[in-house]
């Protein structure tokens, strides 16, 4: 699971001082605030970066023998989707 948020983590940091230049230059121009360029950006990203991780808890939870309940499951891979959503936001 940590695999999963350290790579979001690392694209976001990675990416920030190439787009730094751009944000900076049309919202000094006014064409947008950053609360919309952050909501655009998370919302565009996030059905790419949490299939990968989706994938891997369904295939990995079961194939653990962990805990057979579905309650269980889906509450364990909200847990790590929001850990990935998290990671990426920083």
């Amino acid at each position: 699971m940590a695999y999963w948020v350290f790579d979001s983590m690392f694209v976001a940091l990675l990416t920030f001082p190439s787009e730094r230049v751009v944000v900076l230059k049309e919202r000094a121009s006014g064409s947008y605030q950053l609360s919309a360029f952050f909501l655009a950006k998370t919302t565009s990203e996030a059905p790419a970066r949490l299939v990968l991780p989706l994938l891997y808890m369904t295939i990995a939870y079961w194939m653990s023998g962990l805990n057979s309940s579905v309650r269980v499951f889906v509450l364990t891979t909200g847990c790590t989707l929001l850990s990935v959503l998290a990671g990426e936001s920083i």
